[in-house]
């Protein structure tokens, strides 16, 4: 595929994708990089690959100055929030190679918008951690909906940003009336920063304060304010926590997302 200029397309010009989380589309092997792609495994890789060339040829092999290009970016977006739906719920458990065969016949459906009641109780699903093996593509898809990206000043300049648990299992093993599959809410997990020397580790939120750099950090991906941190560092609060995080989950992908969708500027 080629972007606007006639170059090869990357997937982050092909998806808006502005965070450079830096993730693989499928094998180490692969130059093309996509943060959300690369959780879902090859089959998915496939089917966008597949059906987004198929739509491109469809739409006559718009480049720079075609009206039509803007509508093959929309369509690319749509199609991966679809995917990404599509395994959050375990459509691609079975065989992929007659899916494949399926959406190719029907490949103007899968440029279908998933309605935000859908997607709202998937985040439900995961805020009761539930799922927790699939969760990764949402997360990631969450963060570049937000258009946050990880930081390149400082320290981040050599940081690995990965998902991990804001209350830490640490924590939930001196406690006996909190549910442990809270552990695994969607509303407990966020993309953090690691280096060798630097992690949040199992220390709580008001722990990290030494640590100028990854205290920001932690509070800027997470979302948590200054003023809540001494609360949202006793686990006793994780459901508020839960409760405060998976709300914004709902306002992203029924607000910012469908302005993705709808943005003169794909």
């Amino acid at each position: 595929m080629v972007n606007g200029g006639g170059a090869p397309l990357t997937a982050e010009e092909l998806l808006s994708a502005r965070p450079f989380w830096n993730v693989e589309v499928t094998a180490p092997s692969d130059e093309v990089k996509n943060e959300a792609m690369s959780l879902m495994g090859n089959s998915v890789a496939l089917e966008f690959a597949t059906l987004i060339y198929k739509n491109w040829i469809s739409l006559g092999k718009p480049l720079k100055g075609n009206p039509k290009l803007k509508e093959f970016q929309k369509n690319a977006i749509i199609l991966c929030d679809r995917l990404i739906y599509e395994y959050s719920v375990r459509l691609w458990a079975g065989s992929a190679d007659s899916r494949l065969a399926r959406d190719l016949i029907n490949s103007h459906e899968r440029f279908k918008v998933v309605d935000i009641a859908s997607w709202k109780d998937v985040i439900d699903s995961f805020a009761a951690g539930n799922n927790a093996k699939v969760d990764k593509g949402i997360i990631y898809h969450y963060y570049c909906l937000k258009k946050i990206r990880p930081s390149f000043d400082g320290d981040g300049a050599n940081a690995k940003y990965e998902i991990d648990h804001i209350y830490a299992q640490a924590q939930f093993n001196n406690v006996t009336t909190i549910d442990t599959m809270l552990m695994e809410s969607l509303g407990n997990k966020s993309l953090l920063p690691k280096l060798d020397n630097i992690s949040k580790g199992s220390k709580t939120l008001k722990e990290l304060r030494s640590q100028d750099w990854l205290y920001g950090e932690v509070k800027r991906l997470t979302g948590i304010n200054e003023e809540d941190i001494d609360k949202y560092s006793d686990i006793v609060n994780i459901s508020d926590l839960i409760d405060y995080r998976v709300s914004d989950y709902k306002k992203v992908f029924e607000q910012d997302r469908i302005t993705l969708f709808n943005s003169s500027n794909l």
